[in-house]
Formats: structure tokens, C-alpha cells, sequence
């Protein structure tokens, strides 16, 4: 079972994609902004961390560089952003922070699911997703 953190201010999305990733047999923990996320991190210790971008308190990319900066336990766990700012060059900041996918909102939960697979299921290939969820 995949142990997946979901880092999402907007309750009803948080509350959708935590259903949807349980139903699929994950194991899921969620938070409510960066901070709340980092601190969540450091004690549930995800095989794949799932971030919205803007927050409030703390932004995903600002939790990312945090986690990777501040806990070496966590420099090579994905990291996906889950955003609703699809233009290129969102995705390409998304990515150059460091994260492992960049998908867009509303999200396709086949492909999430996809997605999660190809970087923690068996031989996780760690490799640097652009896609969109359409």
C-alpha cells in the first residue's frame, strides 16, 4: 500500500482526491497548506508527496525546498504538484523546483493514479513527468 501525502487548501478538492486515492487502496494523509504538510511529512513519511502550488502560510513550491533542504530522508521521495494553473510556464517552475510531475486540475484520477504508479510502484522510474490530467 502506497503511503500518499496530499497537500491541498480548498477542502472540497482535498476531501474528493483523498476519497479517490483511498478507493484506489492508498494510504492518505492530508493537510491543509505547506506547513501543515512539512510537519505531516516528517511523521506519516510518505512514499509520495502530492502538492497544490498557492496556499496560504506556506506555498508548495516553498514546502518542497524545505523538504528537501532541511530532512536528506526526503531528497529523493516524488513530488507531484496538483495545480489549476496549466500554462507552460508554471509547469516549467513546478518542475525546476524540483518536482517529479506537474499535473492540472480538474484531475483525471485514472491518470493520477498513473502517475503515482510510474513513480513508486515496482522500479519506480523517478523520472520528470510534464503532463497534463486531459
Amino acid at each position: 500500500m502506497t503511503k500518499i501525502l496530499y497537500v491541498e487548501d480548498e477542502c472540497d478538492i482535498r476531501s474528493e482526491i483523498v476519497e479517490e486515492l483511498e478507493d484506489a487502496g492508498h494510504k492518505v494523509a492530508a493537510a491543509a497548506n505547506g506547513q501543515e504538510g512539512l510537519k505531516l511529512a516528517l511523521t506519516f513519511r510518505p512514499d509520495i508527496i502530492i502538492c497544490d502550488c498557492l496556499m496560504p502560510v506556506m506555498t508548495g513550491p516553498e514546502m518542497l525546498c524545505r523538504l528537501r533542504s532541511q530532512h536528506e530522508a526526503f531528497s529523493q521521495t516524488p513530488f507531484v504538484f496538483l495545480s489549476a494553473y496549466a500554462d507552460r510556464t508554471h509547469k516549467d517552475s513546478g518542475l525546476a523546483a524540483g518536482a517529479d510531475a506537474y499535473l492540472t486540475k480538474p484531475i483525471d484520477f485514472e491518470h493520477l493514479d498513473a502517475v503515482v504508479a510510474d513513480l513508486v510502484g515496482p522500479g519506480g522510474k523517478r523520472r520528470r513527468l510534464l503532463t497534463n490530467s486531459a
